[in-house]
C-alpha cells in the first residue's frame, strides 16, 4: 500500500499549493501585495509520523514508514511559504497621497502590534491632519512620529523629504531589511520582523519615492496561470496513481479469495 500514502502525500501537497497559487492571482490588482512561493519538502524514511499530519487532513491515518514498506525519501509537504519580496508595477494615480517605493525598502506605520512595514502607499489624510493608511495607522516619519499636514501643498522629494507649503517639515521614514525572508505577512499587505533582532537600516540611499504613483502586486498572471495547470496536472496525476494502486490491491485480494 506504500504507492497510495506516497501518492496521498504529494496530492495533498499540490492542493495546498493551488490554493496558494489561487490567492496570488486573487491579489493581481492588490496595491503592495507581495506573492507567496511554496517551499516542498521531502520525508525521509525515519521521520516521525506524527510530523506529517499537518499537511494531511485529520481524517486519514498516515502509517509508520516501516508498516508502509518504505525504503527512500517517499513522502512530501510543503514546508512553508516565502514571499518574493520582487517590485511590482508602477502606476500613475496623480492623487499626492499616494506614494510608491522605486527599488529597496517599505514604509514604516504605527499598529497596535507595534511597527509594521509596508509597501501599500495609498496613503490618506485623517481629521487630525494625519497620513495614515487605508485603516487608520500612522504613516511615521524618520523620527518615528506621524506625519501632520498644515497647509494646503503637500509634496514628498524622490529622496523621502515632505514638504508642506514650501517648507520642509520632515523625512518619509524608509527602511530595509538585511535579510527580508525573516519577515512575516500580518495582513493588509503589511509586515512585521520574527526576531528582534533582525537588522533594520535606512533605505532612502537605495530606493526613489515616487509621489502620485502606486506599485501594485508583484504577480505575473501569465506565469501564476501556468503554474496553476502544471499544479492542477501534478494532482490529477497522483489522484490516478492512488485510483491505481487501489484498484490493483483490490485485484490482488480477489485473487486470494477466489484462489
Amino acid at each position: 500500500m506504500k504507492e497510495i500514502y506516497v501518492s496521498l502525500s504529494g496530492a495533498v501537497a499540490q492542493e495546498r499549493n493551488l490554493a496558494i497559487i489561487s490567492n496570488n492571482l486573487a491579489n493581481t490588482n492588490t496595491v503592495g501585495f507581495k506573492k507567496d512561493l511554496s517551499i516542498f519538502e521531502a520525508f525521509p524514511p525515519d521521520i516521525d509520523p506524527s510530523l506529517i499530519q499537518g499537511s494531511i487532513p485529520s481524517s486519514i491515518r498516515i502509517l509508520p514508514p516501516d508498516l508502509c514498506g518504505l525504503n527512500e525519501n517517499s513522502y512530501t509537504h510543503i514546508l512553508k511559504t516565502a514571499t518574493d519580496f520582487s517590485n511590482g508595477i508602477l502606476r500613475e494615480t496623480k492623487n499626492p497621497f499616494d506614494l510608491a517605493i522605486d527599488g529597496e525598502g517599505f514604509f514604516a506605520v504605527r499598529t497596535s502590534d507595534g511597527i509594521h512595514y509596508t509597501r501599500k502607499g495609498n496613503f490618506v489624510l485623517n481629521k487630525n491632519g494625519e497620513i495614515v493608511t487605508q485603516n487608520g495607522n500612522p504613516v511615521l516619519d524618520a523620527s518615528d512620529s506621524p506625519i501632520r499636514v498644515e497647509g494646503k501643498n503637500f509634496r514628498v522629494s524622490s529622496n523621502g523629504e515632505i514638504w508642506v507649503d514650501e517648507a520642509k517639515v520632515g523625512e518619509i521614514k524608509i527602511v530595509k531589511f538585511d535579510n527580508p525572508s525573516l519577515l512575516e505577512k500580518v495582513g493588509n499587505t503589511e509586515f512585521k520582523p520574527t526576531r528582534t533582532d533582525i537588522k533594520i537600516s535606512d533605505a532612502t540611499d537605495n530606493a526613489t519615492v515616487r509621489q502620485g504613483m502606486l506599485e501594485y502586486s508583484n504577480v505575473s498572471p501569465l506565469s501564476e496561470t501556468v503554474e496553476m495547470i502544471n499544479t492542477q496536472y501534478a494532482f490529477n496525476a497522483y489522484q490516478k496513481l492512488i485510483k491505481a494502486s487501489d484498484e490493483m490491491t483490490d485485484g490482488l485480494i480477489r485473487m486470494v479469495l477466489i484462489g
